[in-house]
């Protein structure tokens, strides 16, 4: 679920303020911002990229058929390959487009 990749980027390293320094509110900021808010270790960017794609993350496995534990699996894993590959994005303001087609490669696996 959302809150158990949450609590894993919580415990992983110490995290920093970034969206502060930001002129607008944190979840009007584009994913491009949020992902370098993210690649910092902002922990409300991550919240809110979460916030943002949970829905999008968890419909795809659900469209595939997979049992509510294979849809939570997909769910989580996603996020935390996002969550490694982060300094590897090359397009961040794609990052729905990358969500979609690991989510998908999740559900195969």
């Amino acid at each position: 679920s959302s809150e158990q990749v949450v609590r894993w980027m919580k415990e992983s390293e110490p995290l920093q303020k970034v969206h502060d320094s930001f002129p607008i509110p944190i979840d009007d900021l584009s994913d491009e911002q949020l992902i370098a808010a993210c690649r910092t270790g902002d922990e409300k960017a991550w919240d809110t990229l979460v916030e943002r794609y949970e829905r999008l993350v968890y419909t795809i496995p659900a469209r595939y058929g997979l049992t509510p534990s294979e849809i939570d699996d997909v769910f989580q894993s996603t996020w935390l390959s996002l969550l490694k590959n982060l300094n590897k994005l090359r397009e961040p303001d794609r990052v729905s487009a990358w969500l979609v087609t690991t989510a998908r490669r999740e559900c195969w696996e």
